[in-house]
């Protein structure tokens, strides 16, 4: 990692309120120009990747359509927002119009019980705002 780069990462967090909980709580806490990021349990992409049980409460499909829910109030109040999720006609369904743009990009996966099934797997980023 190095220590200049470090640096510059505490540099960059000197003002960020980083949470973790309910996302539910976040209404209470932001103000209009406010950057969220959202890191949901992920939609499984088969049915026997259903990584959702290391959570004590499932986050399934109800939870999910409540966080997009989410992300369209704070749109109304000019948050800006970005969700990471799994690629799946479910997540393109929810986030598929606007105010939410969709971007598909790579990711690294290391974790699989069978070794050749490691590797890229496409995943989401939506976001209110670019483009």
């Amino acid at each position: 990692m190095g220590e200049e780069n470090l640096l510059a990462v505490s540099r960059a967090l000197q003002n960020v309120e980083i949470c973790c909980g309910p996302f539910e709580r976040i209404l209470e806490r932001v103000r209009a120009q406010d950057w969220v990021y959202f890191d949901p349990p992920y939609v499984p992409v088969s049915p026997t990747a259903n990584f959702t049980a290391y959570h004590v409460e499932r986050f399934g499909i109800a939870e999910q359509t409540k966080l997009r829910d989410l992300c369209l109030q704070l749109s109304e109040r000019n948050v800006l927002l970005m969700v990471s999720n799994s690629d799946t006609p479910l997540v393109r369904q929810l986030y598929g119009r606007w105010p939410f743009q969709i971007e598909t990009v790579a990711a690294r996966r290391a974790i699989n019980c069978h070794s050749n099934k490691r590797g890229q797997v496409n995943e989401l980023l939506i976001t209110n705002y670019g483009q």
